[in-house]
């Protein structure tokens, strides 16, 4: 390292040139890296969703849910499966391992589905399998107005796609709401049981006559011609004309329009979007991953505003949610945030290092980001916060090593050696403690990337980012710092921020000189202190997982109690976005009535659509009253507006998560007894409700509701040549319908939909059936009785095996650990599951999970760190001896958070690691200087006097910097890192505080002690 450094000092205009070079490039790497608003999250998952028209939520369990359990629990990286089996739907969810490989997962469930399908059974459609789980839409556009249906909304909506499709950095765009038009076909049921023929034969006329087959081709001059015959339906009259029996007696034909009305209408209980209170067509665009999305998304509203002007001017474009602006915010405010933290570094470097210093050191702080840059672009790293607030975390620790080595190369030309001179000998004596100093910073956050699940992935670029500064700090310090210093450097001149740190210098030294006449008293104080906090601090700090996500927007999502009405869905969300409009602070209302929308945030979980489901997108703006001063306390209100205003169903206001969005309370019951879980489920619900703090507690239990039944009575139907499917096929196509044949016109394909007007019971029982056996009709009311029976809504099964979940919200002000302690504490005295398993799977859950994993980490970043500093000092002792910072740490950490209200959570875990390899930097330098003292002959409390008087500038110029460099994020309003840079700030305060007396009292004593025998300890 000497002779790469003396070539650095004797190169300098090459060096210097490389340096530039790094920045320019640094800069291209900056504006090509992929902006986001927040890191993207894969999520180890595939949803399966297989439809079964007519079967019961029992049928669909036994027939479809249980076969494809059966085969996917087979699969090898298989975590969880969850299950719903309702009327007619099968969804079925497979988690995987975390450290599974998706791709291999995914293909596993698709090969797994092929061997299912022959055990499915007949009238059952193909499983669909979703595996991109984590795509999420960048922008979603509705278009709405009363002057427009729902077919000219649409060709709007076509309009604006076609203009979207050549933009390069969109690679995909979809339509909801668009309501797709089809020829039904209603099939007059009395006239119908006149003559003799069945829904079936009907419906297979129009599937048989709409078939294109290949006719084949004839000779001619020039060489064969294909042969092609005109389709049956070419217009809705054609179907209408359909000839479906003919009288050889009467020489008269009958055609379908006698027996049935046919028209061209628009689908039946298809899903729908409302903007407010006005139908809706919604446009959506996906953006790559690889691309800035901001000039994108600016391209995006530059083709929008073009298409707009050529729309009728009533037509009302609203943007539902726009991804790019959202980041460029973001990005504004981190940048912003960023700039004032490398300003706030720069005044305080120029107060305690003069000009010409605060220069060089300061001209450290854009080459190591622009680096860091660099090395993001290099590795794939996206611009999103995350990776912002590692390099803000960074901040103020990259002028570290260049305060350390500038003020070394100071001090040894303040004593007469030349420039080169002076910075080769310098950067020689202290290049190996400012690298081993920079290792340990780098081994504390290098535990951080191997944090497992979705908090991993969204966590990961901030170690690594961390770690590229500071290896780009370490390189621009003993590479750039000297050829700049030889360049500038001028005998130090007497400032008031000298006399500063020389008054605190001595202070120190003072105090070190009293504590030493009283170590055993100190040291002990210092440990009690160290016990006191831990022991009366931390129970008292509340305990927090993942904040809620820093947006003004939110979801309501409903579901109504009339299960599979969807026009009682829509009277439902008609109301509830009245409600919501009324409200001051709402901006806009869109809603999807039978649909979950599409995913538009990273961290949502995807919801099959279903006729009773509704979710509501809110955007808000709390400046817009003065009401409320935090998110929070507006969804509260919103909720309990909704509770007390809305019946028949069952509306939840959800704010945005950075995590899993799963309820903070959550309690999983387990057993096949359908009736014993919904018993215990209930108890559950109304503990949960006694608790204070708790809000929308509910459970997914169904109550029983009834359908009517079809029994067919085997004796009567064999008399009359009936078998049991001729009564099922013709009662399914009767009232679910069929849509086997279609019509092409124009271009298009359109659905021809085959169903029975009937509309009472009565009908039905007058339904002929006709025997496939013996031609024969015979009404239904003689072989099968039609009546009301009790049956379940949902089954939803878990890992194999029945279950339900009941769930709270918490409220603003109270814990959901607390709630979970006190309702598992209740549960403990006296009360009887009926064995049912019980488990708890809550934020409580989480905190364990993932504070115990921290824990490990930690204490793996510990062994790296001593094993580091094992290396560099060459013995067991003086790194032990080291490491007492990081108590010293913590306690700070501790006072922090809670002097200033923060709680606990996962990032100021991870701060309180990080700190880590941060606070024994400052014990490194100390001891570097004390034990090369030592080396010279002088005692151990000369030693200690003289490395605190020596290193005291160094330790608390780089002390300071970084504080600053944190200050931005501690006096933001992120929920997510304001704790984490408190913890950071807080402690490394207080440790370095600790650090220049400790630390030395800790090596007095120990020579003390120790000096008899030392030289038998292995070195």
């Amino acid at each position: 390292m000497q002779r790469l450094i003396e070539t650095a000092v004797k190169q300098r205009r090459i060096v210097l040139f490389l340096a530039a070079a790094t920045a320019l490039f640094g800069l291209f790497s900056y504006q090509m890296l992929p902006k986001q608003e927040n890191p993207m999250i894969k999520i180890n998952a595939a949803m399966v969703t297989t439809h079964y028209p007519g079967a019961t939520p029992e049928e669909v369990e036994s027939l479809i849910t249980r076969e494809i359990e059966d085969v996917l629990s087979e699969m090898d990286d298989l975590k969880q499966l969850f299950s719903d089996s309702a009327a007619g739907l099968s969804v079925v969810f497979a988690i995987y391992e975390d450290d599974a490989d998706i791709d291999k997962a995914n293909q596993q469930v698709r090969e797994k589905l092929e061997n299912v399908r022959g055990r499915l059974p007949e009238g059952s459609m193909e499983p669909a399998v979703a595996t991109n789980l984590g795509e999420s839409a960048g922008f979603m556009i509705s278009l709405s107005g009363s002057s427009y249906n729902n077919e000219q909304l649409t060709a709007f909506g076509e309009t604006m796609e076609a203009a979207l499709r050549g933009i390069n950095g969109l690679y995909k765009t979809t339509m909801l709401g668009t309501v797709e038009k089809q020829v039904t076909v209603e099939i007059k049921q009395a006239e119908l049981n006149q003559v003799g023929l069945s829904l079936r034969e009907l419906n297979e006329l129009l599937w048989v006559q709409q078939l294109e087959m290949p006719a084949g081709s004839l000779p001619y001059d020039a060489g064969p011609l294909t042969v092609t015959t005109e389709t049956a339906y070419g217009t809705v009259a054609d179907v209408a004309g359909q000839v479906v029996a003919v009288s050889r007696e009467m020489g008269s034909l009958m055609k379908l329009k006698d027996l049935a009305r046919v028209e061209m209408a628009y689908e039946e209980d298809a899903a729908r979007i409302l903007q407010g209170e006005a139908p809706a067509v919604l446009l959506a665009g996906y953006f790559r991953e690889d691309q800035n999305m901001i000039p994108v998304g600016k391209e995006v509203r530059q083709q929008l505003a073009a298409v707009a002007e050529q729309l009728p001017p009533d037509l009302v474009i609203t943007e539902v949610t726009f991804q790019p602006q959202d980041v460029e915010r973001s990005m504004t405010h981190f940048i912003g945030s960023l700039l004032m933290g490398m300003g706030l570094v720069m005044v305080m470097i120029l107060m305690g290092m003069g000009l010409r210093n605060a220069l060089v050191v300061s001209a450290g702080i854009p080459l190591a980001v622009l680096g860091t840059f660099s090395l993001m672009g290099i590795t794939a790293i996206t611009f999103q916060s995350v990776s912002l607030a590692g390099l803000m975390i960074a901040l103020g620790m990259i002028v570290d090593n260049n305060i350390v080595i500038s003020d070394a190369i100071q001090n040894r030309f303040d004593q007469g050696a030349d420039r080169e001179t002076a910075a080769i000998e310098a950067v020689g004596e202290i290049a190996i403690p400012v690298f081993t100093s920079t290792l340990t910073t780098m081994a504390a956050f290098l535990p951080l990337m191997f944090i497992s699940g979705e908090v991993g992935q969204f966590m990961e670029s901030l170690p690594r980012v961390v770690m590229f500064a500071l290896m780009a700090s370490f390189l621009t310090a003993i590479l750039v710092t000297p050829a700049f210093m030889t360049m500038m450097m001028t005998p130090r001149k007497q400032r008031f921020s000298d006399e500063v740190l020389a008054k605190g210098s001595r202070f120190f030294v003072r105090l070190l000189q009293k504590s030493a006449r009283r170590k055993g008293w100190v040291l002990l104080a210092v440990g009690g202190f160290f016990l006191l906090t831990m022991a009366g601090v931390v129970p008292r700090l509340p305990l927090a997982f993942f904040p809620k996500a820093d947006k003004e927007v939110l979801y309501v999502e409903t579901y109504v109690e009339r299960a599979g009405d969807i026009e009682k869905t829509e009277v439902i969300a008609r109301q509830i976005n009245a409600l919501l409009e009324a409200e001051p602070e709402v901006v806009q209302v869109t809603t999807g009535v039978g649909t979950p929308l599409l995913k538009f945030y990273t961290t949502m979980m995807p919801v099959a659509p279903q006729p009773e489901l509704t979710r509501a997108i809110v955007t808000f703006d709390l400046d817009r009253s003065q009401r409320f001063t935090t998110k929070d306390q507006l969804a509260m209100h919103l909720q309990d507006q909704l509770d007390a205003r809305v019946a028949g169903a069952r509306a939840t206001v959800r704010l945005l998560e950075l995590s899993d969005p799963a309820s903070p309370v959550t309690i999983r019951l387990r057993g096949e007894n359908l009736n014993q879980l919904k018993h215990v489920a209930m108890e559950v619900e109304q503990a949960l409700k006694k608790l204070p703090g708790t809000m929308n507690v509910a459970s997914n239990a169904s109550d029983s509701v009834y359908q009517y039944q079809v029994t067919v009575a085997g004796d009567q139907a064999a008399l009359a040549g009936l078998m049991h499917a001729d009564v099922q096929q013709e009662v399914s196509l009767a009232l679910f319908g069929s849509r086997r044949a279609v019509l092409r016109q124009e271009g298009k394909a359109y659905d021809i939909q085959v169903k029975s007007d009937i509309a009472t019971v009565a009908d039905l029982e007058q339904m002929g059936i006709k025997s496939s056996i013996t031609g024969e009709k015979v009404p239904l009311a003689q072989v099968a009785e039609v009546k009301l029976v009790p049956q379940i809504e949902r089954i939803s099964r878990f890992n194999q095996e029945r279950s339900l979940v009941v769930t709270s919200d918490i409220r603003p002000g109270y814990s959901a650990v607390a709630v979970s302690n006190a309702l598992e504490e209740q549960m403990k005295n006296g009360w009887d599951p009926r064995g049912v398993t019980v488990s708890f799977e809550g934020e409580r859950e989480d905190i364990d999970n993932n504070f115990s994993h921290m824990g490990i980490l930690g204490f793996f970043t510990l062994c790296l760190i001593y094993a580091i500093l094992l290396v560099e000092f060459k013995s067991f002792r003086d790194p032990l001896l080291i490491l007492f910072t990081v108590p010293l740490s913590m306690t700070g950490s501790v006072l922090g958070l809670w002097l200033l209200k923060q709680p606990l959570s996962l990032t100021a875990l991870l701060g309180v690691i990080s700190l880590m390899g941060i606070v024994v930097n400052n014990a490194i330098l100390l001891m570097d200087h004390i034990k090369g003292s030592r080396c010279q002959g002088k005692k151990a409390e000369e030693a200690c006097y003289d490395a605190v008087h020596v290193r005291f500038r160094p330790i608390v110029l780089s002390t300071i910097t970084t504080i600053m460099g944190l200050m931005p994020l501690a006096l933001s309003s992120s929920e997510l890192f304001r704790p984490m840079a408190i913890a950071l700030i807080s402690g490394l305060l207080v440790a370095t505080l600790l650090t220049l007396v400790v630390i030395p009292l800790l090596y007095q004593w120990m020579e003390e002690r120790f000096n008899g025998w030392k030289s038998g300890l292995p070195e």
